[in-house]
Formats: structure tokens, C-alpha cells, sequence
């Protein structure tokens, strides 16, 4: 792993919420993606803005402090996770806010997370929604695309990218409508204009743009 992946994947996992006690273990980590990106006023919004081109990196992370510190210390691109509607960001949940993730992917939404970062990486099910298909002991057995919500439009109306996680090709993470073959969520969601996916898989990822492969 590169070092860029390496405090990427910090800033992703394991920065704490914003407590006091925490504080200093955060600041940390902002500094360490303070001297490894390039500063502000060197802004690329392809992920290309880095120390070394050959390693286009993009910060991402779900808590909205320490993306807003970063915007004023680094160009890389930063992307702000979103995860379920009813959920909310370990910052904001931390300090007693109401906010959640289904507030911020509200047009108004939105237009604040434009103000501090160039991107979501949003859930897949905020984008195109599943449906439960059939039932073991009250479990479903597997999952159905609902239609697609209007939030890469609405995104993107915005000046905003869309990143979206996580694509497994295991079958159990796999709508239905895919019959197993993980290639062809690729397809539906590239079909959709999304800018980026966050996978496990990403060889397999490579043959989106060429069905036959």
C-alpha cells in the first residue's frame, strides 16, 4: 500500500469523532494529509493534485470537521461519505446535533457539502434503493433494485462527483437483478453517470467499460 492510500485510509477509518479527548489524535491525522497532499490553491478536482501524479489519491471521510479543516490545508480532492438516511455523522452525533445523512442529500444538503468538499461517496442504496424479495424466518432472501433516486443529478447539478461504496461481487451483496455477475452493478451504475466506485474488487471493476470482457 502507498503511503497516500495509507493516510487515506486513516482519514476514512479511523478518525474519531469530535470529542476533546479525541482531538489530538484528529489534528494528527489532518497534519500527516497536510504535508503528504499539496496545499491549498493547488486544486485538482480529478484526484491528480498529489506529491507524485502517477498516485491520483482523494481524502475521504465521513465526519464533516475534518474534511472542513483539510479544505483549508490540502487540494486533493475530498469526498464526504454518506451513509443510511436515518443515520448521522459520528461529529455531528458526538456534539448532540440532529443532522443526518438523510438531511445532507437534500439539495440544501448538498449545497453546504459543496462548500468544504468536491465530492460524496455515498452509499449505494441513497442511489439506486433495493427491495426485499421473499423471506427465511422473517430475513429476506435476496434483494430488488427500486428506480433510481435523483441524487448523482442532483449532485452533479452542483458541481459535485459521485463516489459510491462498496461494490463486493460475493452473491449475497449482489441485487438480483444482477443474476450473480457483479459486472453488470458496474454497468447499472456507470450507466447512471457515477464518477467513481469504492470496491473491493477492483480488477474486476476494470472491465466495466468493455462488456464483452
Amino acid at each position: 500500500m502507498s503511503m497516500e492510500n495509507a493516510i487515506c485510509n486513516a482519514l476514512r477509518d479511523r478518525v474519531p469523532a469530535k470529542a476533546e479527548s479525541d482531538d489530538e489524535d484528529a489534528e494528527s491525522l489532518v497534519a500527516q494529509a497536510s504535508r503528504l497532499c499539496p496545499p491549498a490553491g493547488k486544486h485538482s478536482r480529478d484526484g491528480r493534485a498529489t506529491n507524485d501524479s502517477r498516485f491520483p489519491i482523494w481524502v475521504e471521510c465521513f465526519e464533516i470537521d475534518i474534511l472542513r479543516r483539510l479544505r483549508q490545508r490540502i487540494s486533493t480532492p475530498t469526498i464526504q461519505l454518506l451513509d443510511a438516511t436515518n443515520m448521522q455523522p459520528a461529529d455531528i452525533a458526538a456534539v448532540g446535533g440532529s443532522m443526518t445523512f438523510g438531511d445532507m442529500i437534500t439539495p440544501a444538503g448538498l449545497a453546504q457539502i459543496a462548500t468544504y468538499a468536491t465530492g460524496i461517496g455515498a452509499w449505494k442504496e441513497l442511489i439506486i434503493p433495493r427491495l426485499p424479495i421473499g423471506s427465511l424466518t422473517g430475513k429476506p432472501l435476496r434483494q430488488a433494485y427500486a428506480q433510481p433516486t435523483s441524487l448523482i443529478s442532483d449532485a452533479h447539478a452542483i458541481g459535485l462527483s459521485v463516489h459510491a461504496w462498496t461494490f463486493r461481487n460475493e452473491p449475497q451483496f449482489l441485487a438480483i437483478d444482477d443474476d450473480d455477475d457483479p459486472r453488470r452493478e458496474y454497468q447499472r451504475f456507470a450507466s447512471l453517470k457515477l464518477d467513481g466506485f469504492i470496491t473491493d474488487f477492483p480488477k474486476d471493476h476494470m472491465t466495466v467499460g468493455n462488456p464483452s470482457a
